[in-house]
């Protein structure tokens, strides 16, 4: 029996542009937590459902948001970079603490996870990060970009494609990540964290975890996924990360 309902929320982020996301709440929440969702995804990519739901099944209540311009947020996602990134999860958490309870987990796949390290380094009442096959620098992502990345450097507007999609990209991308040195700020983060990547991801590889771990400060914790691919398209891979999440959540949370 489900022990949880879904709110559909919308919140402004500091641009004041209007954000979507969902919150599964249980009837008596244990801690809450923010889910980022990876590169182009959305609050309802697989992963990002299922782990949230299995979560919240665990007590856990987990807000899984829509950045900038995509899903069902507002904005252009053109005009996004790695820091509107940032701010729409310190956003998130500012809806959390006025409405219900600040969040004390920060949790993200791929580049979500990426971001909300950073954001980590900004929020002093967050108490443990995890990511999930998340890249150690976010200009791992320009790797999408294929031929617009010349343009770009160019300082011409393109555009890339994902699984299909099109997606408008401005020469301020590559500006604004020139700005972040996520090693500084995963090296000094007084938090617990969690990595989780399977060996054989074909998008991320394992490298950026091995860097993560090291780059870290204790208490921090590996997990492999084994043959999981990268966005856990299989029910039992999603489902076996938010069961160890909660169980390492509880751990480091008062």
């Amino acid at each position: 029996m489900k022990n949880f309902v879904t709110l559909d929320i919308r919140f402004k982020n500091s641009r004041n542009i209007t954000l979507a996301g969902k919150l599964e709440l249980p009837a008596s929440p244990q801690y809450f937590a923010i889910f980022s969702p990876c590169f182009t995804c959305t609050k309802e990519t697989l992963a990002t459902y299922r782990i949230s739901q299995q979560l919240a099944k665990k007590h856990a209540a987990v807000l899984r948001l829509d950045f900038t311009g995509l899903g069902e947020s507002e904005g252009d996602f053109a005009d996004s970079n790695f820091s509107t990134m940032i701010d729409d999860i310190i956003c998130a958490n500012n809806y959390l603490t006025e409405h219900y309870q600040q969040a004390s987990v920060l949790l993200g796949h791929s580049m979500g996870g990426t971001a909300s390290y950073a954001a980590a380094a900004v929020l002093n009442e967050i108490k443990a990060i995890v990511s999930i096959a998340s890249p150690s620098t976010p200009s791992h992502v320009l790797h999408h970009f294929g031929d617009a990345l010349d343009k770009l450097k160019a300082g011409i507007t393109s555009e890339f494609f994902v699984a299909g999609k099109a997606y408008g990209i401005k020469p301020q991308f590559l500006h604004d990540l020139e700005k972040h040195r996520l090693d500084t700020d995963i090296a000094t983060l007084k938090k617990a964290i969690l990595i989780f990547h399977a060996e054989g991801d074909k998008l991320v590889g394992i490298e950026h975890a091995e860097h993560l771990f090291l780059n870290a400060r204790h208490p921090k914790s590996f997990i492999s996924l084994d043959s999981a691919d990268h966005v856990l398209t299989e029910r039992s891979d999603a489902l076996y990360v938010a069961g160890l999440i909660d169980s390492w959540c509880r751990r480091y949370l008062p």
